[in-house]
């Protein structure tokens, strides 16, 4: 009888427990699933559905995945989230923490998803659709400073650099040339290494050359080829700047 008992006592506990185990995995998926909702509601309220349910599913497989020690962490938007990031760069422990759609706004509101992770660097690509939003140059800048000054104070150990917005449609030239500018002049603070990918991508009048882009905006493979080869040397072993 007394075996029974502590083995009914024993069953109870046992269930407990497992019931505690569950609720708190449902609690935190439910967690993550919020914040992401909210993350693209507030940051994305003039996209469609689709884009603002991509945001949100991209953020919860950004937080499945496990963290990296060592090697190169891209954070951006679209542009880095389609890149092909593997065989830009050959060899190198790579993860892509890119959400399409993505903003400078947003990305201040998930940097702690990204300092999970320790890599030898860090490179932050985010902007242009900012620029989309008739987001002011200063804005634009002051989120990037912002959140690279997070990720030095989290990442004390990380090579940090903030590249360059990409060249696009004419139109929208002035405004990236002014966001970069700022980019460049605020590196001096030495939060992070200013890499200027411009003249890698740009046509003679400026803007992203034809011929690597596919929508005047979004890279193309041979757009993404050209990235790789500006950039390479930093990503494998490090740089101060890229050549002009």
């Amino acid at each position: 009888m007394k075996t029974q008992i502590r083995i009914f006592i024993f069953s109870g506990l046992l269930l407990a427990a497992l019931s505690v185990v569950f609720l708190l995995a449902g609690r935190w998926r439910f967690s993550a699933a919020d914040d992401a909702a909210q993350i693209s509601a507030s940051i994305w309220p003039g996209y469609k559905r689709e884009a603002k349910t991509h945001v949100s599913q991209r953020l919860l497989d950004l937080e499945s995945l496990a963290p990296i020690e060592g090697g190169a962490l891209f954070i951006g938007d679209s542009i880095t989230e389609f890149a092909p990031l593997a065989s830009m760069f050959p060899g190198v422990l790579i993860a892509n923490y890119g959400v399409g759609w993505g903003t400078s706004d947003g990305l201040l509101l998930r940097l702690d998803q990204v300092a999970r992770n320790a890599p030898d660097r860090v490179f932050i690509l985010i902007g242009t659709n900012d620029i989309h939003y008739d987001q002011p140059p200063e804005h634009i800048a002051g989120n990037i400073l912002s959140a690279a000054t997070s990720l030095r104070r989290d990442m004390p150990g990380a090579e940090l650099y903030v590249i360059s917005l990409l060249p696009r449609e004419l139109k929208s030239m002035a405004a990236v040339r002014a966001t970069n500018a700022l980019l460049e002049e605020r590196a001096a603070a030495g939060s992070y290494v200013y890499l200027d990918v411009s003249q890698a991508l740009a046509a003679p009048d400026g803007s992203l050359r034809a011929g690597l882009t596919t929508d005047g905006l979004h890279l193309n493979a041979a757009g993404y080829a050209a990235l790789s080869r500006a950039m390479g040397p930093c990503v494998l072993s490090g740089c101060e700047a890229l050549p002009q």
